[in-house]
């Protein structure tokens, strides 16, 4: 390999669409010392109808490069294209370091980087690929492929210690493979946006007066949107001014309309679609109410945080990571929208208590920001180059 000097990095991820991953992805080749890193984003096609970044990164001035054949789906002909293609490109791009991200992306990228002999690899879990609201053969595979993964990789980084946690009970890995870096989070557009409630309300036309309770995320199983619509119809029952705002789109969009016209707040709801200007929307929130079954470690949460909404969300992992209950936001067990329902109207109901969450969220917020977060990389990213060493052997 010819001597450089910057570290070529690759981040290697499935898609470019909507999520976390992608944004800690594009994170990490945008914020990271130019002068000593060369990054670049490596990605399958655009996934239809979810949402495809690949054009706004490269707008932004990022490098992105498209890999035929990697998709999220099992394939085994388009997945023996997609190893191909990537085992080509790092030939080719003679990267120092290959970073992946997501499961497909993870076990793929690895195993062409392995056998490419790429000096280092790193693989971020954003959340396992097995949990426990999958069939249990099917989480056996995939803890199975985790395991072979591991072997292939120098470091794997978590975002949260209970991921870390997960993946050592179940084999994954060795102990000194593991850091735990949180997700790369641009939070300065939220922290701008702050108090800027009425401006953001108006784009809504709901009622002016009434509480917004609102959400940001893919309206998925895993977000349990039908449950959050649930905990809707019981706030109205109380407060039948509230307005109730989903941003995002998803594969139970059509089942979270029906649901709504059901319980009868369909005139109360707002889906917003798939949006770009979730800073400028955020502030209109009264209440951020995140229902999901399982979780990494959502952006979301602090992005809320950093724009002083107070924050309503399940027990699911990392959650608890983030929200210590009663002091920066309130926690509720998952599937439970009585409970969700309760806890935002307690919120709505008292003043002092949303702005003394606020206040101790608001800091809590910084400890997930990118300055805490990218000198923790680029450190990881150094020590691993000079290792100079292949990961271990298959």
């Amino acid at each position: 390999m010819a001597s450089r000097s910057r570290l070529k990095v690759l981040q290697v991820i499935t898609h470019l669409d909507v999520g976390g991953a992608t944004e800690a992805a594009a994170n990490a080749c945008a914020h990271v010392d130019r002068q000593s890193f060369d990054s670049t984003l490596v990605s399958g096609p655009p996934p239809e109808g979810q949402g495809d970044y690949t054009e706004r990164f490269r707008a932004l001035g990022l490098r992105v490069m498209t890999v035929p054949g990697l998709q999220r789906a099992i394939h085994p002909a388009r997945d023996r294209q997609a190893l191909h293609h990537l085992r080509r490109l790092f030939r080719e791009e003679e990267p120092d370091i290959v970073h992946t991200h997501s499961s497909k992306a993870g076990v793929l990228g690895r195993l062409a980087a392995h056998r490419e002999h790429v000096p280092a690899v790193l693989h971020t879990v954003h959340g396992w690929s097995f949990h426990e609201h999958m069939a249990s053969s099917t989480r056996a595979i995939y803890r199975r492929l985790e395991r072979r993964a591991a072997k292939w990789c120098t470091r794997l980084v978590t975002v949260s210690y209970l991921d870390r946690a997960k993946g050592l009970a179940a084999g994954i890995g060795t102990p000194e493979q593991y850091t735990t870096i949180r997700d790369l989070n641009d939070l300065a557009p939220y922290t701008a946006g702050a108090g800027t409630g009425s401006v953001a309300r108006a784009r809504f036309g709901l009622s002016a007066d009434g509480p917004i309770i609102g959400t940001v995320g893919r309206l998925s199983d895993q977000k349990a949107p039908l449950t959050w619509m649930r905990a809707a119809a019981a706030i109205a029952g109380r407060r039948p001014d509230a307005g109730f705002v989903m941003v995002g789109d998803g594969p139970l969009r059509a089942d979270v309309e029906q649901l709504a016209a059901e319980l009868g707040v369909s005139d109360q709801l707002v889906l917003t679609g798939l949006r770009d200007d979730v800073p400028s929307l955020l502030p209109a929130f009264d209440v951020f109410l995140l229902t999901s079954r399982w979780e990494g470690l959502p952006l979301v949460i602090p992005q809320a945080m950093a724009a002083e909404v107070p924050v309503v969300a399940t027990t699911a992992d990392g959650n608890q990571e983030i929200i210590r209950d009663g002091a920066n936001g309130t926690l509720v067990a998952p599937e439970d929208p009585d409970a969700a329902a309760a806890a935002v109207l307690a919120l709505i109901d008292d003043p002092e208590l949303r702005y003394r969450l606020v206040t101790t969220a608001r800091e809590t917020a910084t400890e997930f920001s990118l300055e805490q977060t990218i000198p923790k990389l680029e450190a990881l990213y150094l020590e691993c180059a000079a290792r100079d060493h292949s990961p271990a052997s298959e």
